[in-house]
């Protein structure tokens, strides 16, 4: 390599190299670089300098100014140094520092590594695998084109993953990050993170504190992590949900998946199923048309089912979960639940059950359900269609509603809540002494009850109960609650 060095003591100075590969080092004031062909070493220095590297592995530092830099054809190394520079990697696999101040980082063709330093920069990979890391400052950053891995650094960043199967990180800061096309592992880490999928089938992880996903299309694993998230898989990103900050319990429950460091899955992206995790915290975790399966963690959750055959666990916490359409299974875990098989609204607030005071106006449900209240005392409401409905350990609130259904209220004080028309049910387990049957309207003389082999039939109207393993004879009216009443009361 040849040494060409030039001080330029005018205003300008136009620099060219050759074909052979030089050493060209700027002067004091604004350079116009060229380095043509070969392996240059490119020095801007001082001033706002313009170069070109030309073709060649070349070596470019713009030193102080606000320099623009092309690295032309080949693998390049560039330094952008002081001021605020335009680096541009153009094709090869180039590797660019933006240095201080804010930049613009272009990676250009090529698998490149871009790193922006300090200050507010943007960066754009372009086509190829490529490795950008913002660093400090709050930076804008797209991998565009192919495989890429993105990290935000220090600040409040916005991260892009473009077309391709990204892993972007966000790191620390109140990051908004997008996994757009293919199949995206998203990291929020730190901060009050927004995180939307984008199509594919996505990995998604709140970290720390409180935040924002949304898994978009396809089949996505979503876990909120630490802190009080908010959890969309409907593919609606303008869902809004306020949530509130309620203390954190334990978590119960194996999900199928593996929770480990950051977090890992196996997901089969055959089946359009979402797998979502909320983690600590408050929960409210959306899903949309596909068969789901959601556990909600530590914290009191909001689950909303959305559409088609959910798996639905609430976990610890006093959780509100709602199937809505499709033939879900749902499970309170322990605390005190309120459980809906029906369809819920957009907007949903957590119940406590001793302030329950009529059934909510939610839209009743189209297929049968199968509901766990677990620990707790529980309210439950089947909703529309044959539901099998198990109250579990605690005093049980058992509704469910239209169409023939199997419930069990299992451990404690249970009620059981009918009303006329809502068809031919059973109780499986029925305790005299601690268990009530409440029916709206009407009173103990309107009943017909009768015996039919080990089970005890109760009429009214279009309503008929059985009652396994029960004598009809050892009914009496202080086994009954009668009159205009819908909501949980409590037993004994």
């Amino acid at each position: 390599m040849e040494d060409f060095s030039v001080n330029v003591d005018a205003d300008l100075a136009v620099l060219d190299g050759t074909d052979d590969g030089e050493t060209i080092t700027g002067g004091a004031v604004a350079d116009q670089i060229n380095g043509y062909g070969g392996n240059d070493d490119i020095r801007g220095f001082n001033g706002n300098d313009v170069i070109d590297a030309g073709a060649g592995a070349d070596i470019v530092r713009g030193g102080t100014g606000d320099d623009f830099v092309s690295g032309g054809v080949g693998n390049d190394t560039i330094y952008g140094q002081g001021g605020n520079d335009e680096l541009n990697g153009n094709n090869g696999q180039d590797t660019i520092y933006g240095g201080f101040g804010d930049d613009k980082v272009f990676g250009g063709e090529g698998g490149d590594l871009l790193k922006g330093g300090a200050g507010n920069d943007i960066m754009r990979g372009g086509a190829g695998a490529d490795n950008v890391s913002g660093g400090a400052g709050n930076d804008t950053i797209n991998g565009n084109l192919g495989d890429d891995a993105l990290y935000g650094g220090r600040g409040d960043d916005t991260v892009s993953g473009g077309t391709g199967d990204d892993s972007i990180w966000g790191a620390l800061g109140n990051d908004v990050l997008y996994g757009d096309a293919g199949d995206d592992v998203v990291l929020g880490n730190s901060g009050d993170d927004m995180i939307y999928g984008g199509d594919g089938d996505d990995k998604l992880h709140g970290g720390a504190d409180d935040d924002t996903i949304n898994g978009g299309n396809g089949s996505d694993v979503v876990t909120g992590g630490a802190g009080n998230d908010v959890i969309d898989t409907s593919g609606n990103v303008a869902t809004e949900v306020v949530v509130a900050d309620i203390a954190l319990g334990t978590v119960s429950g194996t999900p199928d998946m593996a929770y480990e460091g950051v977090f890992t899955a196996d997901t089969d992206p055959s089946d359009d199923m979402d797998k979502v995790w909320g983690g600590n915290g408050a929960d409210t975790i959306i899903t949309g048309d596909d068969a789901d399966q959601v556990w909600g963690g530590k914290g009191d959750d909001t689950i909303d089912g959305g559409f088609d055959n959910d798996s639905l666990y609430g976990n610890f916490g006093q959780d509100m979960i709602i199937g809505g359409e499709g033939s879900d299974y749902i499970d309170g875990g322990s605390g005190d639940d309120v459980i809906y098989g029906g369809q819920g609204p957009d907007e949903v607030q957590i119940l406590d059950i001793a302030d329950v005071g009529e059934t909510p106006d939610l839209a009743p449900d189209n297929d049968d359900d199968d509901i766990y209240g677990g620990g707790g005392n529980d309210t439950i409401y089947g909703g529309d269609d044959s539901d099998t409905i198990h109250g579990g350990v605690g005093d049980d609130f058992i509704q469910g509603g239209i169409d023939d259904d199997a419930l069990f209220g299992d451990a404690g004080n249970d009620i059981f809540d009918f009303a006329d028309g809502d068809g031919s049910d059973v109780i499986g387990d029925f305790t005299i002494g601690e268990d009530k049957v409440q029916i709206l309207g009407g009173s103990f003389d309107d009943l017909m009850l009768s015996q039919d082999e080990s089970a005890a039939i109760i009429e009214y109207g279009d309503l008929m109960i059985r009652m396994e393993n029960m004598n009809a004879d050892d009914l009496s009216a202080s086994d009954f609650l009668f009159g205009d009443i819908l909501e949980p009361i409590a037993v004994g």
